[in-house]
């Protein structure tokens, strides 16, 4: 589960607050969910600039909200964050014209710095919502990455398109190792969102079961 800080999040349109106007909403749900051995993970900020430097090394180092890893794009992520040991990371993109190969040597270079994936956040806003379709995942978005980089780099598929849980084998079978959900797939009804989650949950299970690529799910956007 990713929780979300200083920013208005793209797909649902939902605004997060600073940490001070978050935080009470927040802990105990987290307790509860860390009690219940769920990975939590964060998102503190949009655009890296003076005035969240602080609160963000606050989120990070707080020991009250215990995040297990930090996910954000590529473009803004604190090169000091690689050397916390304590959180894992996550790496996500936004452009497609970032280079594979690069972002291999990156990998490379850091992995033993508890990093755990590549979020393939390619999707230009104005496409939010679309289905996915196979042209979709043989364009500049997706299969660069997909056919040029180590099939050892966890990849993973952010539901900026509308994904069915029946997806799942297919995009496991292009490369993908999890997928990420949230409003897109799940919308923003509690019971709804339950339901949807669940059933990708059921689905990974079963191609995990059937010795295919491991698949994890992700829920985005609380």
């Amino acid at each position: 589960i990713k929780v979300h800080f200083n920013l208005e999040h793209p797909a649902s349109r939902a605004r997060f607050g600073s940490l001070k106007e978050e935080l009470p909403k927040i802990v105990e749900p987290l307790k509860r969910a860390k009690d219940r051995g769920l990975f939590l993970g964060v998102v503190p900020f949009e655009t890296w600039d003076e005035k969240v430097i602080e609160e963000v090394d606050f989120i990070l180092k707080r020991s009250q909200l215990r995040f297990d890893f930090i996910d954000t794009f590529i473009e803004v992520f604190p090169p000091r964050v690689l050397s916390y040991e304590w959180m894992e990371k996550m790496i996500a993109i936004k452009s497609p014209e970032i280079s594979p190969l690069i972002l291999e040597e990156i990998w490379e270079r850091f992995k033993d710095k508890k990093l755990i994936g590549i979020e393939v956040a390619t999707i230009p806003k104005e496409m939010y919502g679309k289905p996915l379709t196979l042209g979709l995942l043989i364009s500049k978005y997706y299969f660069s990455y997909l056919t040029q980089i180590s099939q050892e780099i966890p990849l993973l598929f952010p539901t900026q398109l509308y994904v069915h849980p029946d997806d799942l084998q297919t995009l496991a079978d292009m490369g993908f190792r999890g997928i990420v959900i949230g409003t897109v797939v799940t919308s923003l009804d509690p019971d709804k969102a339950y339901k949807v989650a669940s059933e990708f949950v059921r689905r990974a299970k079963e191609i995990r079961l059937k010795g295919e690529q491991r698949e994890e799910v992700m829920l985005d956007e609380i």
